[in-house]
């Protein structure tokens, strides 16, 4: 397969999104069995600004490009579910108001950094013995210790088991497609439901690295802790998006040991798909593909309600390929 066609996605509220070869597809299993599927055209922002495509600066990119267009695809996923509870009609609010979906996305921003930077460090200052290096060191520990309680709490809840079972799709379609198997849920169905370029091994890799990172430069006072933490996330995102990149293409034994903590993590956030969730992730695959085979008869037989939309998608971006960071592999 061309390497410059790499694919990543994510999983959304009953179903999937695909990105790459130029499109960005996001599929969606409907209450009446059928499938919604829309389908963009995507420009990356490196084929405009070839130097946001240097190494480093392109994971600061992929890790923006990973909020917008994951919350877009979430956005529109919603409206489909909510379409259905209401009896097929349009909701209200469909379109949604953009300020508040704009003031939502923000305010959960903050709260991550909240939860994950300002805590972590807060915590850490308590340490009542010890130099910098320690207390950077269980910064970090509180940090991975906060990702994983807030994956395993989530993980509890049904509905996100729902999407952990679309995430498991996602990526064994990826891995179905890099093998040149039939993308069918036969022939994705053998493969993993864990991918080394996930966005969940990336998250991973973030939050080791930033103790390294942090660890240069000492111990602060809390304010300017604070904002050396948030001024450094474009450059731990950075590195973290390198050793993606290594880990999904490298077949070396250093690499896969120390890429294996990101695959077992990935076992908190997919679970084993069943074939019509398997089905939607092919669906929004082949649709990137630009396959014509969701039209006119074959698509009556599969049940694919298909809208596509031609216009660029405002803001795209490059991701980690596979999934998670752009999306979810």
């Amino acid at each position: 397969m061309n390497t410059k066609n790499l694919f990543g996605g994510q999983a959304v509220i009953e179903g999937v999104m695909m990105r790459g070869a130029g499109r960005i597809a996001i599929a969606v299993r409907r209450a009446d069995g059928s499938i919604a599927l829309q389908v963009s055209n995507y420009r990356p922002w490196t084929e405009r600004w070839p130097w946001l495509g240097l190494p480093l600066v392109r994971g600061a990119v992929a890790l923006v490009d990973a909020l917008v267009t994951g919350i877009r695809a979430l956005n529109y996923s919603a409206r489909v579910v909510e379409e259905d509870e209401v009896g097929g009609r349009s909701a209200p609010d469909a379109q949604g108001d953009g300020r508040l979906l704009a003031l939502v996305n923000a305010l959960a921003v903050a709260l991550a950094l909240v939860v994950f930077v300002l805590v972590p460090t807060w915590l850490a200052a308590w340490l009542p013995a010890g130099g910098d290096l320690a207390r950077n060191g269980v910064e970090g520990a509180v940090r991975l210790l906060l990702l994983l309680g807030y994956l395993l709490a989530i993980g509890r809840i049904p509905d996100i088991r729902r999407v952990y079972q679309y995430h498991g799709a996602e990526h064994k379609a990826i891995h179905a497609l890099e093998a040149g198997a039939p993308l069918t849920p036969a022939g994705a169905r053998p493969f993993s439901r864990f991918h080394p370029r996930c966005g969940t091994a990336f998250l991973l890799f973030v939050a080791v690295l930033a103790v390294a990172v942090h660890a240069l430069f000492g111990w602060p006072g809390f304010w300017w802790r604070t904002a050396i933490r948030v001024a450094l996330v474009p450059v731990i995102a950075g590195l973290a998006f390198e050793w993606i990149r290594l880990a999904g293409r490298s077949r070396s034994r250093w690499v896969a040991a120390l890429a294996a903590p990101g695959l077992w993590l990935q076992r908190l956030t997919t679970e084993e798909p069943g074939d019509d969730q398997l089905e939607v992730a092919l669906v929004a695959l082949r649709a990137c593909l630009g396959e014509d085979t969701l039209t006119g008869r074959e698509a009556a037989r599969q049940g694919v309600a298909l809208a596509t939309v031609t216009a660029p998608v405002a803001g795209a971006s490059p991701g980690v390929p596979g999934s998670g960071v752009s999306g979810g592999a």
